[in-house]
Parts: C-alpha cells; structure tokens; sequence
C-alpha cells in the first residue's frame, strides 16, 4: 500500500460528451487523459520519538548523559560501553528524553539484538512519520536496502535525527544501517563490546559511586528506612556491586515488604551468594551479588511465577505483548485467574516491567536467569512445544490485508516469530511451519516491505518442500501465498506457474470439492483479470488502441 495513491476521483475522459447511436468506428489510437490528484497526508504533530520509557529514579549519570550530548553535537556516533546492569538502555532512554527538542527529525529507537535493523528503521518511517513507498518504487521490487535508502533520502520530518542503537552484539549487525545514514543522523549505540570502532566515540559507563548507590535504595526503599539502617544499607550497595540493576530490585523488594529489615535482607543475600555454582556465574564479579538478588525475588514466587518466568526466557530479546505470552502458556492449563496473579508477582518482584497494557520487558540479565532455571527443569521441552504452538497459532491469524492499527499491535509481536524460525527451525513440528512462515510474510507484505517478504516466503517454501515433500497441501499453501506476494508486486508472470502447482496439488491431495481448490482456483482468475486489466491500462495510456473496447472506470 503506498500513501500516494491513484485518487478515487482519477478518471478516463477519452471520450466525455459523446453520445453515439449504432457502432461506432475510430481511426487512429485514443488518447486518454488521468486526472490523478494524491491524498494529502496528515501533518507530524510533535516530534516522533518511539523510545522505551524509563524504569523510574535516574541517579548518577549526570555527567555521562552530558559527555554524550558534546560529542553527538559535533560527531556522528557514540558507543556506550559497559557489563550489564549498568543501566547502559536507561541512560540512552534518558538522553532522548532530554534531548528530544535537539532532534526534530525524530528519536527512532532500534533494538539492536534482534538483528533486523533495517526493518525496523522502514517499520519506524511508517508507522511514525507515515511513510510508505510510492507506486512506482513498489513495481520495481526493491530490495531493502533500496527501499531503506529512498526512506531515509525522503524522511518527513525536519532537523536532526537520532537513532538508538540498543544493546548491540556486534558491529556488522549495525553496518549495513551505518553505512546508508547521512550526516543529518545521530547514532548512539549500547553495548556490552568494548572497541566497537576504533573510529566511535566511546563513553565507558562506570558503576554508581557509593554515594549515587545509596541514594537510588533510599528512593526505592525509602528514606527514612535506609537512614535508621545506613551502615548496612552501604554495605548492601557494595554487596550488589553498586550496579543499578540489583539495587533496584533489592529496594523494590524493601519496598513491597515493609517488615523485613535490611539487615534480613543483606544476610539472604549473603547467603545466596556463596551458595552460587561455579558453573551459574556466567556474572561477572560485580555482578555476583545481582545474581543472589535475583535467587531472592525468585524464592518469593509460587510455582505458577516460576513456569511463567522460565517460557518468557524462551521469548526473543526486545518487548513482548501479553497476549502472545497468553497463547504462549495456553497449552499449560493454566488459569486467567491463576496466570493474573502469576504476572503480578513477577511485576511486584520487578523480575519484568510492565510497558503498558501491551507489553511488557525483560532486563537482558534477568532473561539469562529464566533461561538457566529452564535449562535444568524437567519440563522445558512441553514449555518450549506451549511456546511454539501458540506463537504458531497467533502467526495463523495474522490476515493477508494489514491496516496500520494492525501494524502496531503485529509490531512488538513479530520479532518473536522471526527469532523462532531462525534459531530454532529444527525444534519446529511440522504442522507449525506453515503458519509461522504465513503469518511474517502477511506482516512484511501488508507493509510493502516486499524484499523481506519474499526473502520469507521462499524460504518457507523451500523448508516445507524439504520436510514434507513436494505435494503436501501445506505446500500448496505456501504456492499460493508466493504467487499472491507477486501478484501485489506486478509479477504476473511468475505468479500464475505457482497459482498453478497449488491448484494441481490440492486437485491431487484434497480433492475439487475441498474450499482450497475454489480459493485459489478464484486467486489464479483474479490474477488473470489483472493483468488483463493493467494491460488494457498500459495500451490506453499509450495511445496504441486503435479499435473499439469498453472503457473502464480507472479509480
């Protein structure tokens, strides 16, 4: 779909004003004359910003958000390095927030673990400055880095732009992105990789003096509590290696038991820490006592919390809905009531963070610990089969035409199919595949981001043809959503073949009378008329007709 479409008042005047009785015969072509008028687009309110929000109390980092400011004034990129728990995405979050009024052309936020920044560049363009690819750009099948370049030569808003970068693996996942920005973006990457570039700017976040430490537990805790107790308040911060991750969730855990002292909390801590096996101390040293911190929220959960927080690890890094979580823990039997409370606790013991009533986030750390507690239960393999059905059963749902109210629910939702088929294809039945391949190629397709659709749908097919042979109707399935992605894109001639094994595979495997030999059978005549249709439109616009035909109507 493009926002500069043929105007529903585009019409053929050829022949206006002519009233004919009997045949009538013409030498010559026809001219024919198309009024296109294109839909105004609403005007940007405000400066589009799609940052994460903060998780609350900022202590400390005054001076580092201030460096980051002088250097993205007069350089183009700066890399925030440090372990994590530094807090690394919260002073990023923080700076765009500051900042805002600096970047007119916008704050886009990217996540940068998932590996598709690219995409979600284009999905930003689209769904914050309301951009799509013109007609003409969308027939000639660009590919994305094409289709990225025109976004960015054609951004709506004015001014600098900065772009966030956040938790970043690795330089060649943010490359191809790099190298198509102009001077007018600002790029701020985190990341836990020292020496990105020897060309970046790099701010190394240090951890929270003593001082800023004990100020964010007394802001959580409160405090009055932490002064009664400050000299084990000063060693809980040292405890917790002054990082602002395991401070938070200690002082949250003050916070919602008002009767546990610090001294309490500072010898479980004490306790769980050199309870700790070699083998879980994937932490660093300071990150030690974050890690008995997490132990102590986890004891706190019931066995429902506990399920709900090891299916999340199986999530891909970045937001997830709530109710790709519901589908993801259908097949467990759990509850509405049961499920509620399970993510409250998590919530409560800030083992995740509520967005909104959408979404929700997990600190990439705590991620690591869900998924080490799954690793070593004996129900991770029916978790993982609940989290795949259901991520299977939501693809399926997804419809072949997306408006943009759609796109933003689909958003935060899709990564989470794409990571599935990427890093865990083999663990995959069979029946699943196809809806999981459908349901991303719809999402990218609705979107015309045509490139990355095709890149899925023909790897789908490929994969199902290999695992289910060549006339299973899952194929025929795939046949036919390849040829309706061509279709949108003006391949005809590449889409009728495909239109055509679809249709003789279900002849052969489901029957004539079966509902999918009349959709597609209808899909394979719709395409003809189309291209019908596009030819009589070429010739006309043309001049090259030169005897009678039926004028249509070209809105």
């Amino acid at each position: 779909m493009s926002s500069e479409k043929i105007s529903p008042k585009a019409k053929q005047t050829a022949l206006s004003n002519v009233n004919v009785k009997g045949d009538l015969s013409i030498e010559g072509g026809i001219t024919q004359k198309i009024d296109i008028h294109e839909a105004p687009r609403e005007k940007l309110t405000g400066i589009p910003n799609n940052s994460p929000l903060g998780t609350g109390k900022f202590v400390g980092r005054n001076g580092a958000l201030k460096q980051l400011h002088e250097q993205l004034t007069h350089g183009r990129v700066a890399v925030v390095v440090g372990m994590g728990g530094l807090g690394k995405s919260e002073l990023a979050m923080r700076y765009g927030q500051n900042h805002e009024a600096d970047y007119g052309g916008g704050v886009c936020w990217i996540n940068g673990r998932t590996g598709d920044m690219l995409t979600q560049v284009v999905q930003y363009c689209q769904l914050k400055l309301g951009m799509m690819l013109p007609e003409e750009k969308v027939k000639e099948s660009l590919n994305l880095g094409q289709a990225m370049d025109w976004y960015l030569s054609n951004w709506r808003a004015e001014g600098p732009v900065l772009m966030v970068l956040d938790d970043v693996i690795s330089l060649a996942d943010c490359r191809p992105l790099l190298e198509l920005l102009s001077p007018r973006f600002r790029v701020l990457i985190t990341t836990r990789q020292p020496k990105l570039n020897a060309d970046f700017y790099e701010l190394d976040l240090e951890l929270l003096s003593p001082e800023d430490a004990l100020e964010l537990l007394a802001h959580l805790a409160g405090q009055q509590r932490i002064e009664t107790e400050q000299g084990l308040a000063i060693d809980l911060c040292e405890t917790l290696g002054y990082l602002p991750l395991g401070i938070e969730l200690v002082g949250r855990h003050l916070a919602t038991n008002p009767f546990v002292t610090v001294a309490e909390v500072s010898n479980s801590l004490s306790l769980e820490s050199e309870q700790l096996r070699p083998q879980d101390t994937y932490l660093m040293a300071n990150q030690r006592g974050v890690r008995a911190a997490f132990e102590l929220s986890w004891q706190r959960l019931d066995t429902t919390a506990q399920v709900l927080g090891q299916v999340l690890s199986l999530f891909a890094p970045g937001e997830i809905p709530w109710e790709l979580v519901d589908r993801a823990v259908a097949g467990l039997e759990i509850d509405e009531t049961t499920l509620r409370a399970a993510k409250t606790a998590l919530v409560q013991q800030s083992l995740l963070q509520k967005n909104d009533q959408l979404t929700l986030a997990l600190h990439p750390l705590i991620q690591e610990f869900f998924e080490s507690r799954r690793q070593a239960h004996a129900n991770r393999e029916q978790w993982q089969q609940s989290y795949i059905q259901g991520l299977a059963n939501y693809a399926g749902e997804i419809p072949y035409v997306v408006v943009l109210e759609q796109i933003k629910q689909l958003t935060p939702a899709v990564p989470h199919l794409t990571a599935l088929l990427q890093h865990s294809l083999e663990t995959i039945p069979d029946d699943c595949l196809e809806p999981l391949f459908r349901g991303v190629t719809r999402f990218y397709g609705g979107q015309a981001i045509y490139s990355v659709a095709q890149d899925w749908a023909e790897q789908g097919l490929a994969i199902l043809q290999t695992r289910l042979g060549e006339d299973h109707p899952d194929v025929a399935t795939s046949l036919n959503n390849l040829a309706l992605l061509y279709k949108d894109q003006g391949r005809y001639s590449d889409a009728e073949p495909l239109f055509l094994q679809a249709i003789d595979i279900i002849k052969q495997r489901l029957g004539t009378e079966h509902p999918n030999f009349t959709a597609v059978s209808n899909n394979l005549t719709d395409l003809r008329q189309t291209k019908q249709r596009s030819r009589t439109r070429r010739l006309l616009s043309y001049g090259a007709i030169g005897f009678l035909m039926p004028l249509r109507s070209m809105a």
